[in-house]
């Protein structure tokens, strides 16, 4: 299953078509406030298989079984240690490590411990694109 996200609506499409009932408010599918106009990013962190949702300096975390917000939420970004607000993209890579990207750098999250890596944040355009540092025009 696919989600794709348009302002305060999430469109649900199941490899062939939009699946009945498609666009769902984030209100109506997650439970979250109606006064949210739209989130930051989604990831489903694979340390725990939950889903979180970002948006400014907080997020929330949604249980895909219950289909309910978990208690206690939202949270300050802050207990994302080193992670900054305001997200622009988050994901697990299929080597297990957790990535936060803004504007045009990113960040890599330690899962077991739960922090940035002291790399952190690296240039997005170099390392994950391959882009020289500067490029020469003449």
């Amino acid at each position: 299953m696919i989600l794709l996200f348009t302002g305060k609506e999430v469109w649900i499409y199941d490899g062939y078509q939009f699946v009945e009932g498609s666009p769902q408010s984030l209100s109506s599918y997650y439970g979250l406030p109606n006064n949210l106009d739209k989130l930051d990013a989604v990831q489903i962190w694979e340390k725990n298989g939950k889903t979180y949702l970002y948006k400014g300096d907080y997020f929330w975390r949604f249980n895909e079984t219950s289909k309910t917000i978990d208690p206690g939420y939202p949270k300050d970004m802050s207990r994302w240690r080193g992670v900054p607000s305001y997200l622009d993209a988050a994901m697990t890579w299929k080597d297990g490590v957790t990535y936060f990207f803004k504007g045009k750098e990113f960040w890599k999250f330690d899962n077991v411990w739960v922090i940035v890596t002291d790399t952190s944040p690296m240039p997005l355009p170099q390392v994950w694109l391959g882009c020289p540092k500067e490029i020469d025009l003449h």
